[in-house]
């Protein structure tokens, strides 16, 4: 995801997609944070505001999921910075398309991962429906169609 440098104490760049309205921050000691389900007058907002951290702080913080973008996970970088693909969209002859998929689906494994055994209990039936829907109502986007079944069987 593109950022835009701003001038704060605390924050060293703001991104925004607004396809799936999250909006990245960099912070001025390097660590990177997505917060979901931001509306585009909110990036407005804070790109507007005389003071992005006190903005952020105040408005999106509260309000919002967040996950450290850990620069070292190719889900993030596959799910969250296509745009540093070539100008045709293509790097080793993989789609921008193809890479979003494969992006999406390594970060939802993940995230699926982490959550495993800390939501549920080990006699819980419903595991993977419930992390399902977690995953979808803290990121705003369905899981792989793939894991969807999950949700549609175990109802």
């Amino acid at each position: 995801m593109d950022r835009t440098p701003v001038t704060s104490s605390n924050l060293a760049s703001i991104g925004y997609d607004p396809a799936v309205q999250i909006l990245q921050v960099e912070f001025n000691n390097g660590r990177v944070y997505n917060y979901f389900r931001v509306p585009p007058d909110k990036f407005e907002a804070i790109m507007a505001a005389d003071s992005c951290g006190k903005y952020l702080n105040a408005e999106i913080k509260p309000n919002h999921q967040v996950e450290e973008v850990r620069l070292d996970d190719a889900a993030h970088y596959l799910a969250m910075n296509q745009q540093q693909l070539d100008a045709d969209g293509v790097i080793v002859g993989v789609s921008r398309q193809a890479l979003n998929k494969v992006g999406n689906e390594l970060h939802f494994l993940r995230y699926f991962y982490e959550q495993a055994g800390q939501a549920f209990g080990p006699a819980d039936g419903d595991v993977h429906a419930g992390i399902v829907e977690m995953y979808e109502d803290r990121h705003g986007w369905q899981a792989p169609s793939g894991y969807r079944h999950w949700i549609e069987t175990e109802e």
